[in-house]
Parts: C-alpha cells; sequence; structure tokens
C-alpha cells in the first residue's frame, strides 16, 4: 500500500442540472449537503457542489460539477472512471433496493469481487453502485430522510473501465504501491491505502470506445486521493514524474484543500489533495449553515451578482 496516501479524499463528477444533482443526493440517497460554490477552471460560471455523510469525512465527500446549463454532453465509456463505489452496511442492502424501487430508480443486485452490491444511476446516466461492508465506522448522514443505521457511509472504490490494463496495473503497483487483493474474470481489485475508500477495481473492457474526458454531462470526473499534507504531495509528484508519467499538474489552490492532478496511464484523472489546517469547510460558513448559501470563491468575488444572476438556482427540496 502506498506510503503516501491514506484513503480517498473525494469523488467528483459531471452531472446534468444543479437541482436535479442537489435534490438526487440530498434527498434520494440522503447524504449530507456541504457546499455550494464554484468551479475553479472554464470560461462560464459551474457550481460545485459538495456533500458528504454525517461526520463530512476525507473520503465521504462526493462533488459534482452540473454542466446542463453548458449543454456540454459526455459519453461514458473505456479508459475512464465507470462506477462510483459507495460503501453501506451489508444488512443495508435490501432497504436501499426497496427505498430507491419506491423513487423509481431501476437497480440491480450484484456479487463482485467477494461482496454484494445494488446498482442504478444517478438521473444523468452515471453508474453508482453500493456495495455492503462490516466494519465501516463512518456514520450515514441521519437527518436527509435515511435513517443513520443505512446511510451512506463514504467511497468505497474507483471502477475503472480500460482497454488494456497491463499500463494500469504497472501504475497502481510501481507509482502509487498498491497491492493487488482480488480478481475475477475481466475484473482486478487493488488496494492502494488501508481501510474503506482505498481501493481501485479495474475492469479490462477492450471493445468498448474511450469516453470523454472534458467536464461534459453524465461522466465521471475524478477520483481524488488524501495525501496528509504538502511534503506528501510533492513527494509523489516527483516519484510519479520520475516513473516517467509526466502528466502531472502543478499545486493547485482549490479554495478547501490543495490539489496536483495525474492523468493515468488507463485514463483516469487521479487527483492527489490534503486539506491544510487553516483549510476545510468551516472557512467560509459556520457548521450548522453549510451548504445554505452560494460561496464565490475569492478568485471571483467581483463576478459574485454576475454569477450568481446566470446560474440556475438551487431549493432545498428536503
Amino acid at each position: 500500500m502506498s506510503s503516501r496516501i491514506v484513503g480517498n479524499h473525494h469523488i467528483t463528477l459531471s452531472t446534468g442540472g444543479a437541482q436535479e444533482d442537489w435534490d438526487f443526493h440530498t434527498q434520494a440517497l440522503g447524504l449530507r449537503p456541504v457546499k455550494k460554490t464554484m468551479l475553479y477552471d472554464g470560461a462560464e460560471p459551474v457550481y460545485h457542489l459538495y456533500y458528504a455523510n454525517a461526520d463530512i469525512d476525507a473520503g465521504s465527500i462526493l462533488t459534482s460539477f452540473p454542466m446542463r446549463q453548458q449543454g456540454k454532453m459526455g459519453r461514458r465509456g473505456s479508459n475512464q472512471i465507470k462506477e462510483i463505489g459507495l460503501s453501506i452496511d451489508v444488512g443495508s442492502i435490501d432497504y436501499w433496493a426497496n427505498r430507491l424501487d419506491q423513487l423509481r430508480f431501476a437497480t440491480e443486485h450484484t456479487e463482485a469481487l467477494g461482496t454484494k452490491r445494488l446498482r442504478f444511476a444517478h438521473p444523468c446516466g452515471i453508474p453508482y453502485t453500493l456495495v455492503g461492508t462490516s466494519g465501516d465506522n463512518r456514520r450515514g448522514y441521519g437527518e436527509g430522510g435515511v435513517p443513520s443505521e443505512h446511510g451512506i457511509k463514504g467511497a468505497y472504490a474507483s471502477v475503472i473501465s480500460v482497454i488494456d490494463p497491463d499500463e494500469m496495473v504497472m501504475y497502481l503497483e510501481t507509482g502509487l504501491e498498491a497491492k493487488k487483493v482480488d480478481e475475477d474474470g475481466p475484473q482486478q481489485a487493488f488496494e492502494v491505502a488501508g481501510g474503506f475508500g482505498g481501493r481501485v477495481e479495474i475492469v479490462h473492457e477492450p471493445e468498448l470506445r474511450p469516453g470523454t474526458w472534458h467536464f461534459a454531462e453524465g461522466t465521471p470526473h475524478h477520483w481524488a486521493w488524501d495525501v496528509t499534507d504538502e511534503d506528501n504531495q510533492m513527494g509523489l509528484k516527483g516519484f510519479i514524474e520520475g516513473l516517467g508519467y509526466t502528466d502531472v499538474t502543478e499545486q493547485k489552490d482549490r479554495g478547501y484543500f490543495l490539489s496536483c492532478y495525474n492523468r493515468t496511464p488507463g485514463g483516469a484523472l487521479f487527483e492527489y489533495a490534503f486539506t491544510p489546517a487553516d483549510r476545510g469547510f468551516l472557512i467560509d460558513e459556520p457548521e450548522d449553515q453549510l451548504g445554505t448559501t452560494v460561496q464565490i470563491p475569492p478568485p471571483f468575488a467581483h463576478l459574485a451578482q454576475e454569477m450568481l444572476d446566470y446560474l440556475e438556482p438551487i431549493e432545498d427540496h428536503r
């Protein structure tokens, strides 16, 4: 396992409508609303919405860029994150099957790599998988319509579709010090870090057309790893570059955390992030008001009203 990565930091998706995304995560999935802010990249304003479990643990944070207002549609495919794997208690799978059925989401019970799973999709089409686990002590959020004992605990694994697995396996084992822990036909599982959320699963799909990589509705965008501090981040960046994987960005200030991004040889975009002691989600809102108002990032403060006038308003329908 990696000496520099402690687990998942967050997951980010390019979704459809902002209200649709907010309602899906806070109502259907019962996640905790954490932040309404802005994407730092691009020429036009785009929301960056954050959701999490009860304690907003690193590794429970799921974020989205609602892209429908931009008219940018993506294509899901290979060389891309395929599914978002989230951890729930193994005894909660039937609860979720019944809940999602009542909400008219199509579901599929499956078993993969030693776990029971429930598959369904975001309204924009991104596949989600609830994975039944035991011993995950992260707390589900109990105030979003889902009892805390059934709540989503956080990340389980990124599921990545690859045309040729060999280069991605080499990257995981050499660059991230990951350990292969399971295999079943076209599927392989690797532990990058200990605990839940530290897992990568790759699926060999050589006949599948590559998916899009840009910001576009209906596609997972990146999986962020928690590297704890700047020394670890810079050490990992230098090590990966030294192996020849030079598609690593400079450090980028994301307001609540600091990040470097790397396009992996399997196509999936990985982020290596950490939250400094003077950052985090409470720097611009008190905890009891998280996610209640739109937070304009400081670089765009002079455009605040223009951005708010442009963006689709979001109402809390819980």
